[in-house]
C-alpha cells in the first residue's frame, strides 16, 4: 500500500537536480508515505500534510533562533514525527486516535499536520511549497527590504530556502545573466531537438539497392 511522492526539497533546486546529501530524501528524489496513514487517508491528502509539516517545521527555523543557530533542527524533529506518526514510511505502528479522528476536518492535510508538529499551521505554509520561483533584477539587492528571501533556485517557501540556501555574497547581476543564458542555451535544444525528432529517415531507392547487391555479394564472398 505505500506510496511515493518526489522530494519537496530537491523539486525545487535548480533543474530539479537530486542533492544526494539532501536531509528530506536522503539523495533519492523521493520519500515513501507510510502505510498507517494511508489505510485512512488518501495518498494525496498525506503527501500534502507531509508537504504542509515540513514547511512549517522549516518556517520556524528560517524564521526563530540566531544565524549560528542549526536551522535544519527543526526539520529533523519533524521527519522523525512524521515516521512516528505513520505519515512517512518507517517502523510505525499505526495511527494515533487524535489524528485518526481528523478525517471530518475540512482540510484533513492541515489537521495532519498540526496534529504532527504541534504547532498552528498558517495559510502560508499551505501556500509557499506551491508558488511559482521568482528571479531577481539584475539591479535588485536581495538583503535590501522589501525584496523577497528566495532560495538559490529562486524559490519562496522556507524549505527551499533552508535546504537551498542561497549564497550571501552570490552577485545579482552575474547570477540574473547566468540563468538568461543557459535559458537560451535550453530552448535552442529544445528546438533542435524537435526538429531533428521531426525528420523522415531517408529511405535508398531501389535502384541504388540493386546497384549495392553486387558489391556487397563480392565482398561476402
Amino acid at each position: 500500500m505505500t506510496s511515493r511522492q518526489l522530494c519537496p526539497a530537491c523539486t525545487h533546486r535548480e533543474n530539479h537536480l537530486i542533492d544526494p546529501d539532501c536531509l528530506i530524501c536522503d539523495g533519492i528524489g523521493i520519500i515513501y508515505l507510510g502505510d498507517p496513514a494511508l489505510t485512512i487517508y488518501p495518498a494525496e491528502v498525506v503527501a500534502e500534510a507531509v508537504t504542509i509539516t515540513l514547511e512549517a517545521a522549516a518556517r520556524l527555523g528560517d524564521t526563530t533562533g540566531t544565524l549560528s543557530d542549526d536551522r535544519q533542527a527543526h526539520l529533523r524533529a519533524a521527519l522523525h514525527d512524521l515516521r512516528d506518526a505513520g505519515l512517512l514510511d518507517s517502523e510505525t505502528t499505526t495511527l494515533t486516535r487524535a489524528m485518526a479522528s481528523k478525517t471530518g476536518s475540512r482540510n484533513p492535510a492541515v489537521a495532519l499536520a498540526a496534529e504532527v508538529i504541534q504547532e498552528p499551521i498558517s495559510g502560508l505554509d499551505q501556500l509557499l511549497p506551491h508558488a511559482d520561483p521568482h528571479e531577481y533584477a539584475e539591479s535588485d539587492r536581495p538583503g535590501r527590504r522589501g525584496t523577497p528571501v528566495l532560495s538559490a533556485n529562486g524559490h519562496p517557501s522556507h524549505l527551499a530556502r533552508v535546504c537551498d540556501p542561497r549564497d550571501s555574497t552570490l552577485d545579482t547581476r552575474a547570477d540574473v545573466r547566468r540563468r538568461r543564458r543557459k535559458s537560451r542555451q535550453a530552448r535552442v535544444l529544445s528546438e533542435a531537438a524537435r526538429k531533428a525528432a521531426g525528420l523522415k529517415r531517408v529511405q535508398p531507392s531501389s535502384a541504388h539497392q540493386k546497384e549495392t547487391l553486387p558489391a556487397r555479394a563480392e565482398i561476402a564472398a
